[in-house]
């Protein structure tokens, strides 16, 4: 049995929301999917952003779909326990509607630790990361994956 902790957006509440599946569960519904594999260094969010541009350009939410992303991906790097040579997969899904699932897996997290929603002090140079991915996605979770952590996010609307 999976189980995903799926956070609701602070924007749009709990009422509505429904738990987002695997990628391989959510995605066999019809969705178009990619995945690849990065390595993990912070360079390399740029070629994520130009990957994700690709592989979902022309969508309405293109530009939050490519900062939620990045933002995943450079918080895997930093508190997935990546070294240089590991890599970090990145999945994106085209759902029914104008909807976009993507998720940022790294390989390992030490003690099991979890991404948490910190809201951070006006002035610090940090720290932002997941909040902007809260706020621009309908809902976020994550959920262990292996030795590591899937963190995901659900962008757009149910509506076409």
């Amino acid at each position: 049995m999976v189980i995903e902790v799926v956070r609701p957006s602070t924007r749009t509440g709990s009422a509505l929301l429904r738990p987002v599946r695997a990628p391989d569960v959510c995605c066999a519904r019809g969705g178009a999917t990619a995945a690849r594999a990065f390595p993990a260094a912070p360079a390399e969010a740029g070629n994520v952003r130009r990957w994700i541009e690709h592989v979902v350009g022309g969508h309405p939410c293109l530009d939050d779909v490519m900062l939620i992303a990045s933002e995943l991906f450079d918080n895997a790097i930093e508190h997935g326990a990546t070294t240089d040579g590991q890599l970090v997969m990145v999945f994106v899904c085209r759902l029914p509607g104008a909807r976009i699932y993507v998720s940022v897996t790294d390989p390992g997290r030490p003690s099991g630790t979890r991404p948490v929603l910190r809201h951070a002090d006006p002035l610090a140079l940090r720290g932002r990361g997941l909040a902007l991915v809260d706020e621009l996605s309908e809902q976020w979770g994550s959920r262990p994956y292996g030795t590591g952590t899937r963190v995901f996010a659900l962008i757009g609307s149910s509506e076409p």
